[in-house]
Order: C-alpha cells, then structure tokens, then sequence
C-alpha cells in the first residue's frame, strides 16, 4: 500500500502539514528541529522527537502519518474483503468466476468445474470462463447425463454478467 506523502508549507521557518488525523509540524528550537503532531486525539505514542535536519524531523512525521492510516485502515470492513489479504492466481480466477456466473474453465482438451477448479496441473494460461453443458445439449453431443462439458456456450436464462 502507498500512502500519500505530507504536503509540507513553510510558515515562518517552520513547517506543517496536515494529515487526516491532525496537524504535522516540524519547529526549529536552538539549533535542532522537532518532528510533532498536534491532534486532536491526544495520542500519546506520538511524542515530539528532535532531529538535526528538518528533512529528518519531516520524514519522521511521514511515518507518523503511515502508523496511523495503517492502525485505522485495521477498522475498515472492504465489503468483507481484507485490504491486505493478497489472492493467489486461483483464487482470483475463482473469484471472477463466481461473481460473473461461469460455471467453471475450458480448453479444447478439457474442463472443469469451480467446485473442482483446474485439477488437471496443467497450464491454465489458455483456459476460457465457461458454461456448464446443460443435459439437452449433453444428449445432441451424445454423452449422458452424468457427463460434463464446460463450453463457451451461454445456457438460455443463465442470469449474470458474461
């Protein structure tokens, strides 16, 4: 995740910057500069610290700023989906398949189901989303019912996004 860099303005010699739970300022005092925020939580695990440059003070306050978009993002529900939960490649084509109503994969060779996605270990980079055959096509193409085909060819009244 990237989190934005402070916008810093010079007020007098000094800088600040405003973050989205208060004020950064980086103050000159006898020679060193103090990296603080001024919020209006009062955290108290933030306490000014002094530093010889104020590039040092300002980068400082940044990861102030980072600390704190991080805790709050820990709050945040993304429609039940962890912002930091990273998918794996399956996961994301199962996703993607149940949230646009394919029925499973399909190549030339062979298919599969989401229930039983990609079993055969082989290389899934030329698999299409796909449709499961419904039992009248099954009988045109000669297979029974207990048969699969996994095509391309969308079922009448399958609702969802193609």
């Amino acid at each position: 995740m990237l989190i934005k860099q402070l916008e810093w303005t010079e007020n007098r010699g000094d800088f600040e910057a405003f973050g989205c739970f208060g004020c950064f300022q980086v103050v000159e005092i006898d020679g060193r500069w103090e990296g603080t925020l001024n919020d209006v939580n009062e955290y108290e695990s933030f306490e000014p610290h002094d530093f010889a440059t104020a590039d040092e003070a300002k980068a400082y306050c940044q990861s102030l700023l980072e600390k704190q978009v991080e805790g709050a993002l820990r709050f945040v529900d993304w429609l039940g989906e962890s912002l930091q939960k990273v998918m794996n490649v399956y996961e994301i084509i199962k996703k993607y398949l149940l949230d646009n109503n394919f029925d499973g994969l399909f190549t030339d060779d062979c298919g599969c189901l989401v229930d039983d996605l990609m079993p055969c270990d082989c290389d899934c980079s030329y698999c299409e989303p796909g449709y499961k055959a419904s039992k009248e096509d099954l009988a045109k193409e000669g297979l029974t019912d207990d048969d699969f085909i996994v095509w391309g060819k969308k079922p009448e009244g399958k609702d969802g996004k193609d």
